[in-house]
């Protein structure tokens, strides 16, 4: 997908006839991948997560876990030890 964009889709389909159906249509959205379960079709996104109860999301990272990735590097490293 990376190496040629619009050529390739990634469609994760269930055994349910619905999703059959929605097949055509959920190709057409022009996502390069996609999820069809009982006929609804769901892309990944990313998206950025309030602490609850906040009205400034600020950088507090909180008691919970968090992931790093791309920490292969000297400054990843240090971030991740961080």
């Amino acid at each position: 997908q990376s190496e040629n964009p619009d050529r390739f889709v990634l469609v994760d389909l269930d055994e349910d006839t619905a999703s059959l159906d929605a097949l055509p249509s959920a190709l057409a959205t022009g996502e390069p991948q996609m999820a069809v379960r009982a006929g609804a079709v769901s892309a990944p996104r990313l998206a950025r997560v309030r602490p609850s109860g906040a009205d400034d999301p600020g950088f507090e990272f909180g008691d919970g876990a968090v992931l790093v990735t791309g920490a292969t590097g000297t400054l990843g490293g240090l971030i991740a030890r961080h």
